[in-house]
Order: structure tokens, then sequence, then C-alpha cells
């Protein structure tokens, strides 16, 4: 009884770490993509301004 116990509360540690470090990889992926938007916005203002 006591061993079932204890792996279902690894097995609940192990996901709940998976889940966690999971949404923070997805984050990064966003601050890359603002990055790409602005780089792009900004050679679109300057292609402008020499025009």
């Amino acid at each position: 009884m006591k061993d079932s116990i204890f792996k279902g509360r690894l097995v609940v540690a192990v996901m709940s770490l998976m889940i966690a470090y999971n949404q923070k990889k997805e984050v990064s992926a966003v601050t890359v993509y603002k990055e790409a938007i602005k780089t792009e916005i900004q050679a679109l203002e300057h292609a402008y301004a020499q025009a």
C-alpha cells in the first residue's frame, strides 16, 4: 500500500515538473517571434523613410 502511494506521488511530481518546464519553452518561443516581428517592422520603416 505504501509503495503504490509513493509511486503515485512520484508520478505526479514528475508530471508537474514536465508541465512546468514545457510552459517555459513556449514563452521563449513567443519572445523570439516578437523579436522577429520587431526586426521586420524596423526594416519596413527604414524602407519607407528612404523612399
